[in-house]
């Protein structure tokens, strides 16, 4: 049986400065974007999900993804498109605990919306 190796072709992505503010940390967790292809393979290989699939929505800037790292281990993902969260979820899918979704709701009024905002002003 042969295993065919998946060639990326890396790709660095570029993003907004709201985007880039809203990398912090908040009740110990820590938002983060992908710098590029290779690192996006990476996470979808340690949450054992498809977050490589979004590569052209990332590079098209349709969508956000922003790995979430408590101690540093990345333990979740979020997808934001027209700035509302649209799926967040744990390794293999996962739903994220009633907990975990409060935080990332609150991380997304008061620091994601605000830098949006900020942007405008």
């Amino acid at each position: 049986r042969r295993i065919k190796k998946i060639k990326i072709k890396n790709e660095v992505f570029s993003y907004a400065n709201y985007m880039i503010e809203s990398k912090v940390s908040l009740e110990n967790i820590s938002y983060e974007l992908p710098v590029d292809t290779h690192e996006l393979y990476e996470w979808g290989g340690i949450l054992h999900n498809c977050l490589f699939s979004y590569t052209d929505h990332v590079s098209k800037g349709s969508s956000i993804i922003y790995g979430l790292f408590v101690e540093n281990t990345l333990c979740y993902a979020i997808e934001i498109s027209n700035h509302k969260i649209i799926q967040a979820s744990a390794s293999f899918n996962r739903s994220l605990t009633k907990e975990e979704k409060v935080k990332v709701e609150k991380w997304h009024k008061e620091v994601y919306l605000k830098n949006l905002i900020k942007k405008f002003n």
